[in-house]
């Protein structure tokens, strides 16, 4: 899509972008198709689509043959995407925020199956209650798809021996496998953002990998350790630990049984550690 096609679209309806709302609209055919292609849609996927703006991801999909629901917040655009997609049977629009929306009523949308994956440019300002929301929350899509910030992309590839874990990081690996899919110019937007994008694909584990790796452990309890580590990102886990067991001499047993070097910083952790230590100190409790 040419910026004189966008134009001719957003103008009729007085549409300008509204920064505060992230609204940079996807101009470049090639970026799309390769979301879509790694999306793997084909005839009759269901797709969730949160905030399609003027719709140039939207009609891909649709031409691909899927059956698309798309949420989107701002009324002017649902204007717009109506007068554009209102009469394919295959198109339903919901007006309103995604995330106020639960996964069961998102994935009742599809039918009796409720399978779905979640194929997306998203609003830079909600990436990260996205992707947690569409984690943890049953019932989840199959995969994600989803254009994001490419620093914020980075932090949830990061890997732990390069020192760069964060606790949002450890969750999507926790509940995913990832891969980048193609980095994405600040040029391929109107208006072009001042940062760059990258394309990221989630494929959620399965439920028998997820019950292995949980074995012996709550995943709440896993995942208030993971918070109290990163409370204080900066400090030695022996030091954050302290919030979840207060007796200095089982944190240090429950670290050495975990085989998890107690001066470490919470980045340098795997998911495999995390794993260990919320066994070791469950056990230890």
């Amino acid at each position: 899509m040419t910026p004189a096609e966008l134009h001719a679209l957003l103008d009729p309806h007085g549409i300008r972008p509204i920064r505060g709302r992230s609204q940079h609209f996807l101009l470049d055919d090639a970026v799309v198709e390769a979301m879509v292609s790694a999306a793997g849609v084909e005839k009759n996927t269901h797709v969730l689509e949160i905030g399609p703006g003027p719709g140039i991801l939207t009609e891909a999909l649709l031409k691909r043959g899927a059956r698309v629901v798309a949420a989107e917040l701002d009324l002017r655009l649902c204007v717009l995407l109506r007068q554009r997609f209102g009469d394919d049977e295959r198109f339903t629009l919901r007006e309103g925020d995604a995330l106020a929306m639960s996964n069961a009523e998102i994935a009742a949308l599809f039918g009796a199956s409720g399978d779905y994956v979640l194929v997306a440019n998203l609003p830079y300002a909600i990436t990260s209650a996205v992707i947690q929301k569409f984690l943890l929350e049953a019932p989840q899509p199959r995969e994600i798809t989803v254009m994001i910030q490419k620093e914020v992309a980075d932090r949830r590839l990061a890997r732990a021996e390069k020192g760069a874990m964060g606790s949002l990081a450890v969750l999507a690996q926790t509940y995913a496998t990832m891969e980048r899919v193609i980095q994405v110019p600040k040029s391929a937007f109107y208006p072009p953002p001042r940062v760059e994008s990258t394309v990221i694909k989630l494929t959620r584990r399965s439920d028998a990998d997820l019950a292995a790796f949980f074995e012996g452990v709550r995943a709440e309890k896993y995942f208030s350790i993971i918070h109290a580590g990163f409370a204080s990102p900066r400090k030695q886990l022996r030091n954050t630990l302290r919030a979840v067991e207060k007796d200095e001499a089982r944190l240090l047993e429950a670290l050495k049984k975990a085989e998890v070097d107690g001066s470490t910083r919470p980045e340098r952790l795997t998911i495999e550690d995390w794993a260990r230590l919320a066994r070791t100190l469950h056990r230890e409790r």
